[in-house]
């Protein structure tokens, strides 16, 4: 028996050398970031509602998150969040290490929301649907609607937001800012508003806010789209001799909240001033 001692000491040393090995590859594995990453591009990535383990793991190995299915199910076995893990939409802008990239999937991610800002909804009206529908606050909304320094920040020459919120179905995050909301709309309006459209504003001789609240007023005026043309020459027509444009949906914004037929007393309310 003793001279197999020294025999069985070698054996044991080597399996704890291995075994340390093991640990240290598996610790620099588990805990350090891929060499070969292409994380300095944003990887967005959505895990949907009930999705397992397994199929968490698959998701962000095919994302490139991981470079080992087994890297993400032992990270989070090992960090013991694999029951925590929460559906969502998550983005990453930066490497990250397999469990710091599982210990991330607790916080939930956002999903993202379709919503639909029908035309000719005021901005009273845009606030209330964000409100309703996106969880946001219709006062926030409004109260950056009508700031004159984030007005300008977004390069309107306008006294608010209003009609340059452009109509349309979006797709936006959970959790979504007023701030953020406001300039995607607007942006979208950018987008739309082209040369040619200041081109044209120029020749009317008419500022771009000034087309824009033409636009809203003909709109609001015509029951249906073939209707837009004869209304927008009525006051046109009537721009180019002066006359008033005596537009009910001018006197309709003032009241804001309207649901019924135009009458002679509304025009005495304090919305007379449009």
């Amino acid at each position: 028996m003793a001279k197999n001692s020294p025999k069985i000491g070698w054996i044991l040393l080597i399996i704890a050398v291995c075994t340390g090995i093991a640990i240290a590859y598996s610790a620099m594995q588990l805990y350090g970031v891929q060499e070969k990453s292409e994380f300095s591009v944003p990887v967005e990535v959505e895990v949907p509602r009930g999705a397992n383990l397994d199929l968490m793991a698959d998701l962000f190995a095919d994302a490139g998150m991981v470079d080992a299915k087994w890297k993400f199910i032992v990270a989070a076995r090992l960090t013991g969040v694999d029951r925590k893990l929460r559906a969502g939409r998550y983005t990453f802008k930066r490497p990250v290490s397999p469990v710091d990239l599982v210990k991330n999937l607790t916080k939930g991610g956002a999903f993202d929301i379709l919503i639909t800002f029908p035309e000719g909804y005021t901005v009273f009206e845009i606030a209330r649907l964000a409100e309703d529908s996106l969880g946001i606050s219709a006062d926030s909304v409004l109260a950056l609607c009508f700031r004159e320094s984030f007005i300008e920040s977004l390069g309107l020459d306008a006294p608010s937001c209003e009609g340059y919120l452009f109509p349309e179905t979006y797709k936006l995050p959970e959790g979504l800012s007023a701030e953020t909301l406001i300039k995607r709309m607007v942006a979208h309006f950018w987008n739309i508003w082209t040369p040619k459209f200041e081109a044209r504003a120029r020749e009317l001789g008419l500022t771009r806010n000034q087309v824009v609240t033409l636009a809203s007023i003909i709109e609001g005026e015509a029951h249906v789209v073939w209707e837009q043309p004869v209304v927008s020459s009525v006051y046109h027509n009537r721009l180019r001799i002066g006359m008033l444009l005596q537009a009910d949906p001018t006197t309709i914004y003032g009241l804001r909240s309207f649901d019924r037929k135009l009458t002679l007393a509304d025009l005495d309310t304090s919305s007379s001033l449009y």
